[in-house]
């Protein structure tokens, strides 16, 4: 009945509604990359506060963005009502055919009333159980299974009555301005193209680390070789703490550039960082999408819901180290700091994350009468006697070199050993089992292109090492030795699916039990030093 009451023209005008926080703001893209995917020529306007606008305004899908700033209220009752009153006149002279509410203020609802579009779109919160909701909204959308949902799932469940196809990627996009004016901040500070960006603070103080722990890790950085670039918000409080920290750092190659960029700025500044640290906040989000290799030092917040979407990382739970109150329990201006449990060496050692990843795999699976293996270009790691590490390092040339020798020689080797079952974290053809921590590639690279310029665009999806990888995913998918797949995001495991034809039983939530594996058991997992 709703999809009736749309009128059948390409060219619709659709607003979307969302008043809350930054992160938030990026969190709603995959929503806007949706409806732009089922109507290519729709004009998709947003609404939202206006020191969000940031997290938006360099979105090449989105029209028009109508801000409402909180500082009306400084301008008196008067002006500040004439405010309101112009900003509603002008969304409803868009006359827009569909509005999207993802907020949950009695104000968005009633902007969605105003519009007079004929089709609105709300949550059914429980919290607005009323008349006066369902009357300000043509349709609600059940949130009954929210609460095992991320936040972009959430987000993408109000398209289900309108059957548009959900594009799960956020999109963090910014100019080629912005690029230009951080990169010029980093050759005034004489840093290269070579860098690791650490972002340790939030507007929340109880999401923070401990200023001693994070200086001890850029220490560590810094004496591996690394150039460290801080950054913050304007706001004193953090811009304190990173004085704090630089004066427990090493004097050389760490650099501030807090206080000193703009959110699209910061963006651009993580796209060509080698890695990101952070804390639960925005710039965390960004990396995820940006799809900057990231650790993010994640609590209290609730991690089903808050978790750095689709990371290409790891996210170190401080709840794995201590006991957490409940999210909601929270006083916000706690001087309590939940991350510090978390100790120096869960974020940083020299031996890598990864092989931290696969050490503590072994370290479960051992006494399990299991055979356990490593195949690895190189380990640093702790050892134990019941592991057997396999050095796989063949001659390389270059990125598709590294990739597929290590690949050829990884397989050559399991297959010469006739292990039982082989898992591997790399896209590799043959393996038993893949553990999906990155989304579809093609995919990705398909959400890359709508924030770059054309010829970019084009460059990217024709090159070589992305060719490789796409080429090296699909044969994986489709061997027949493929058993299971690992995948924790439900959107991840739609795209494998529907891109690759892959029985949907043969993909788990989770990582398979050691009474699933027979023995002996082969992890092959390429670790890429520095």
């Amino acid at each position: 009945m709703m999809m009736n009451n749309l009128p059948d023209t390409p060219d619709l005008r659709i607003l979307l509604i969302k008043l809350r926080h930054h992160g938030d703001m990026l969190l709603t893209t995959p929503v806007i990359d949706s409806l732009r995917q089922k109507w290519p020529q729709a004009q998709i306007d947003v609404l939202l506060y206006e020191e969000t606008r940031d997290m938006l305004a360099a979105h090449p899908t989105i029209g028009t963005i109508y801000g409402i700033d909180r500082k009306w209220k400084q301008l008196g009752t008067l002006k500040h009502l004439q405010k309101e009153w112009q900003l509603l006149c002008a969304l409803r002279k868009q006359h827009y055919h569909l509005v999207i509410n993802l907020a949950d203020q009695w104000r968005s609802a009633i902007v969605t009333r105003f519009t007079g579009a004929p089709v609105r779109l709300g949550f059914a919160f429980n919290k607005r159980n009323n008349p006066f909701w369902r009357f300000c909204h043509s349709d609600l959308v059940s949130v009954a299974n929210h609460k095992s949902l991320h936040t972009v799932e959430q987000n993408l469940s109000i398209l289900s009555p309108l059957q548009v196809a959900p594009e799960p990627a956020v999109t963090m996009a910014y100019s080629a301005e912005d690029w230009h004016h951080a990169h010029q901040q980093l050759v005034q500070k004489g840093v290269g193209d070579n860098y690791i960006v650490i972002q340790p603070t939030s507007r929340w103080f109880f999401k923070c680390w401990d200023e001693s722990k994070m200086a001890q890790t850029i220490t560590a950085l810094q004496q591996d070789g690394h150039t460290v670039v801080l950054t913050a918000g304007p706001d004193k409080k953090e811009l304190a703490m990173i004085d704090r920290i630089l004066a427990a750092s090493p004097k050389t190659g760490v650099v501030s550039l807090a206080g000193q960029l703009t959110l699209r700025q910061l963006a651009s500044l993580i796209d060509h960082a080698r890695l990101f640290i952070g804390v639960d906040s925005v710039p965390m989000h960004m990396a995820a999408a940006l799809q900057t290799p990231c650790v993010a030092l994640f609590g209290p917040s609730k991690l089903t819901f808050w978790s750095p979407w689709q990371v290409n990382g790891e996210v170190i739970w401080a709840g794995d180290y201590g006991p957490l109150p409940d999210p909601d329990a929270i006083d916000t201006k706690t001087k309590e700091r939940y991350l510090d449990a978390i100790p120096v060496d869960a974020v940083y050692r020299p031996d890598g994350g990864a092989e931290r990843f696969v050490s503590r795999a072994l370290t479960a699976l051992s006494n399990q009468n299991l055979e356990l293996n490593v195949i690895t270009r190189e380990w640093q790691g702790e050892r134990q006697d019941d592991w057997h590490i396999h050095i796989c390092d063949p001659r390389k040339w270059g990125r598709i070199s590294r990739e597929r020798g290590f690949a050829h020689a990884a397989r050559a080797l399991w297959q010469q050993q006739q292990f039982d079952i082989v898992q591997s974290h790399e896209r590799i053809p043959g393996c038993d089992i893949y553990r999906a921590g990155d989304g579809v590639h093609r995919r990705w690279l398909l959400q890359r292109t709508r924030i770059l310029p054309a010829w970019r665009a084009k460059m990217l999806m024709v090159d070589r090492y992305h060719r490789y990888v796409m080429h090296a995913e699909r044969e994986m998918y489709q061997a027949p030795e493929l058993k299971a797949v690992i995948c924790n995001a439900e959107m991840i495991k739609r795209e494998i699916v529907e891109d690759f034809d892959i029985d949907a039983k043969k993909i788990h939530d989770r990582d398979l039990n050691e009474k699933d594996w027979p023995a002996p058991y082969a992890l092959s997992q390429e670790l890429q030093p520095g």
